[in-house]
């Protein structure tokens, strides 16, 4: 699994336009040559990012400019800017089995060691209440959404500003 370039793109063009937007336009043709990447994506990026409100963007040579300042303008707004994260979840997980899992039936605790014997001879791996006992599923689920929610808290926790401090300091 990885993030889009995407992301970094629209880190390194804000980061760009906040530093140097003041001392030089920052068009679209003079942000690729800076981060080596085709006008054309960086464009689609700038549009990403104007339509969440972090940039203003002057048609022609007038160049793109920073809305939200850069003390408050943090990684996670450019991250829900420009990421396309399908059913809020940054993590693919596999669909609930639909074959009973031995490890599930017999982790299940709405079963007792018989009934989950008898749940692996039946045909579904549900208990009598019609609940599945996919506990291995569910248990990854909630691993995979605590991490990320870590990787967004950090997200939400570096601004901009952070990080041009952190560039003056190199």
């Amino acid at each position: 699994m990885k993030i889009s370039s995407r992301f970094s793109i629209a880190v390194h063009i804000v980061l760009t336009i906040a530093i140097l937007g003041s001392k030089q336009k920052t068009t679209s043709d003079f942000l690729a040559s800076c981060i080596s990447v085709n006008p054309v994506v960086i464009r689609r990026i700038l549009g990403q990012l104007k339509k969440a409100d972090l940039v203003d963007v002057k048609a022609g040579e007038g160049g793109a400019f920073l809305i939200k300042n850069a003390s408050t303008l943090t990684l996670f707004d450019i991250y829900q800017a420009v990421e396309v994260v399908e059913d809020i979840s940054l993590f693919n997980s596999h669909k609930q089995p639909e074959l009973k899992c031995p490890v599930d039936c017999s982790s299940c605790p709405r079963l007792t060691g018989s009934e989950s014997e008898e749940c692996l001879a039946q045909e579904s791996c549900d208990d009598s209440s019609g609940e599945s006992c996919c506990y291995i599923h569910n248990n990854i689920e909630n691993h995979l959404f605590s991490a990320q929610k870590a990787m967004e808290d950090s997200l939400k926790e570096t601004t901009i500003q952070k990080m041009i401090l952190e560039l003056s300091a190199l």
